[in-house]
């Protein structure tokens, strides 16, 4: 049989129509897969923690940097580090990268803010665009805080994606949808295939 284990409102409709598509927002497609198929509690804590950072809730500061940690490391690492230690503390070692990679992105986020370009919308609302190929999620949560903007949309040019982020009760799965995409209301995505203008089409 088939099961599709899913956590985007946009695929909504799919789950509508066959019963072997499930969405459920409150979980991730990591801590869904673990409680479907789990038959040991080892890597509970660590489905947890990705939980709390791809549905960007961060109550969990280890959240962020562990995902950190995703992008230095190969597949093959990371399958190594959290099968032999599961565990969502931090090692010595992981500790000292987490802190050099910590002032560099902090130096991103000053460029990033220089160059993001704000639109005011008709509804009170503020937009910011910004060429951007890393950190995404970081950056949307430290820009749309820094800048008081309702929403991020940050470019990756060479990936032809876009990547949304929203602080706020601006809803931006509704604007990645209108592109093709789809997402959350705080976090959603989409490819393109022309400018950035093609964005204030859908805002």
């Amino acid at each position: 049989g088939v099961l599709v284990l899913e956590h985007h409102k946009t695929n909504q409709p799919l789950a509508d129509k066959y019963p072997w598509f499930i969405v459920d927002e409150s979980k991730c497609g990591t801590l869904q897969v673990y409680e479907h198929f789990a038959t040991t509690t080892k890597m509970e804590e660590f489905a947890n923690v990705v939980d709390n950072y791809d549905r960007w809730l961060l109550t969990d500061p280890r959240a962020k940097k562990h995902n950190q940690l995703f992008f230095m490391r190969s597949f093959q690492d990371t399958e190594d580090r959290y099968v032999n230690n599961p565990s969502a503390d931090f090692t010595a070692e992981e500790k000292a990268v987490l802190d050099m990679e910590a002032r560099r992105i902090d130096r991103h986020f000053d460029r990033m803010e220089k160059v993001t370009e704000l639109f005011d919308l008709e509804d009170g609302n503020s937009i910011g665009i910004v060429y951007c190929d890393q950190y995404t999620s970081e950056t949307g949560h430290e820009l749309n805080k820094r800048l008081g903007t309702s929403a991020l949309i940050m470019i990756d040019p060479n990936g032809r994606k876009l990547s949304l982020r929203s602080v706020s009760d601006f809803d931006v799965s509704l604007v990645a949808k209108a592109l093709g995409g789809g997402g959350h209301r705080q976090s959603a995505g989409a490819n393109f295939k022309g400018t950035y203008h093609v964005v204030e089409q859908a805002i």
